[in-house]
């Protein structure tokens, strides 16, 4: 299901996040839309997508982690991987480090950070 935020760019497949989010009041749930989840590699193998990605970019508000862990980095390996990495609430500001960690385990390494973002370039090519 996808949890509709009255703030533009937080909508979320995500509870977990759909509730951190409300608990900080940074936005209200205004509903919840039923939509078909696809496994990011079966979308990848659905729509054709060359094995010879050059950029790819996550932005999936509280699941860029579980995405980067199911991805096959072995079939698709984009040689640079935008990622949300920024865990920001209303009084802090943090990286998530196991998306960091996931990149590196799968050769990468940080290129540079956005607020929001880093861009991972991949060692092996």
């Amino acid at each position: 299901d996808l949890h509709i935020m009255d703030m533009d760019g937080l909508s979320t497949v995500s509870p977990k996040w759909r509730e951190s989010i409300a608990d900080q009041h940074a936005a209200t749930p205004m509903k919840v839309v039923p939509v078909r989840a696809v496994a990011i590699n079966d979308l990848l193998r659905e729509q054709n997508v060359s094995t010879s990605v050059d950029f790819a970019s996550l932005d999936i508000e509280g699941m860029d982690h579980d995405v980067l862990s199911a991805w096959d980095f072995d079939r698709w390996r984009p040689f640079l991987f935008c990622a949300e990495t920024a865990e920001v609430s209303l009084d802090t500001y943090t990286r998530d480090e196991r998306v960091a960690a996931i990149m590196n385990d799968r050769g990468y390494r940080p290129l540079f950070n956005t607020f929001a973002n880093t861009i991972f370039v991949d060692d092996r090519a």
